[in-house]
């Protein structure tokens, strides 16, 4: 399929999501592809996957926020947009260690699904049985650790574990974290993004985007027939 097809199927697809009275629902961007943004109306933003940047350090993200076209518009999320879109997807409890203090709560499993169905998944694995789809991504404001000092950043999250043994047989448990844990600003870690938002653009504003990059698009195609 052509490029600039891919891209304007892209851009229709936003529009008629920008058209939805869903509080959460799923989006396209014209770059970063289909079903890459989570339309949350309750709060006016677009989330990007975290998959867009996993194994990006914080700093690296950063840079490209400040340089990179593809990234205009977004910015980090805070802790607070995090929890308000967890609540906003149904998670009852949020930052609730719950069964063996870490996986979470059977509550969670329909709102964590859900969301993960819109957001994606960064990291899965099976083990034993066991299966765990987690996403997670580097949120809110840098600060000074209180362990080693070193510039760091939150980390938040949703894990879902399945078939995980209990005295009552084999459970899922779902956990949604806003601050799970904390690494320094440069480093890179296996199955962690970064949590981007930005303001939900008028369709007008997306159609002129989209636009151009089916101008600019078209051009590369003939310059290369």
């Amino acid at each position: 399929m052509p490029i600039f097809v891919r891209f304007l199927a892209s851009a229709v697809l936003v529009l008629a999501s920008t058209a939805t009275n869903a509080e959460l629902s799923s989006a396209s961007h014209p770059i970063f592809g289909l079903a890459s943004l989570t339309k949350d109306s309750a709060q006016g933003l677009f989330w990007l996957t975290p998959e867009a940047t996993v194994g990006l350090s914080f700093l690296e993200v950063t840079d490209l926020l400040a340089t990179d076209s593809r990234f205009a518009g977004f910015r980090v999320a805070t802790l607070s947009e995090l929890e308000t879109l967890y609540a906003d997807a149904g998670i009852p409890d949020i930052n609730v260690p719950g069964f063996g203090a870490l996986y979470g709560t059977p509550e969670n499993v329909p709102g964590v699904e859900y969301l993960q169905g819109l957001t994606g998944v960064t990291y899965s694995v099976q083990v034993a049985g066991q299966s765990l789809a987690e996403t997670a991504g580097f949120v809110g404001s840098t600060f000074a650790s209180q362990v080693n000092g070193f510039l760091s950043v939150e980390i938040g999250n949703t894990v879902l574990r399945g078939n995980v043994p209990t005295v009552s047989g084999p459970m899922s448990f779902a956990s949604a974290y806003s601050t799970w844990g904390s690494l320094p600003v440069g480093t890179k870690t296996e199955g962690v993004g970064t949590w981007l938002v930005s303001s939900v653009p008028e369709p007008s504003a997306w159609l002129t985007l989209s636009l151009g990059i089916l101008v600019l698009a078209a051009a590369r195609s003939s310059a290369n027939d």
